[in-house]
């Protein structure tokens, strides 16, 4: 689904595991009840009408998105770093966020870093195509 339109799209409950939706738009899309564990949500376009509550992103990762608009709380099971623009009061490394990257990191760093977290956190997670040399 990388760079798919998926403006205002009714989301809500597919089972998206894996799914590389970088740089896919997502604006006002319903992702309310998705499954998206495991996927890349680096550079998805997304906005503040857009539903994920109770979206499922454990093991998810997010680089380049900004969320200032979004409700945080999702992402706490997910994986990012400092290239995620975050609303008031949260910070990468911080808190509920104490372990995305304080950094801001480059894609192969990023990559690395956030299957690594995965392996050790939500080894389950893992995309089947996944070995420890990618």
């Amino acid at each position: 689904l990388y760079g798919a339109h998926l403006e205002g799209a009714d989301l809500s409950g597919t089972h998206l595991e894996w799914a590389n939706l970088s740089g896919t738009h997502l604006e006002g899309a319903d992702l309310g009840g998705t499954h998206l564990e495991g996927a890349d949500l680096g550079g998805a376009y997304l906005d503040g009408e857009i539903s994920f509550a109770p979206a499922i992103l454990r093991g998810a990762g997010a680089r380049d998105i900004n969320l200032e608009h979004i409700q945080c709380e999702t992402f706490t099971e997910a994986f990012g770093d400092a290239s995620v623009t975050l609303p008031d009061g949260y910070a990468a490394g911080e808190g509920k966020l104490s372990h995305w990257s304080p950094e801001k990191l480059d894609w192969e760093n990023f990559y690395e870093a956030w299957r690594k977290w995965q392996a050790e956190q939500h080894p389950d997670l893992l995309p089947p195509y996944y070995t420890a040399e990618d």
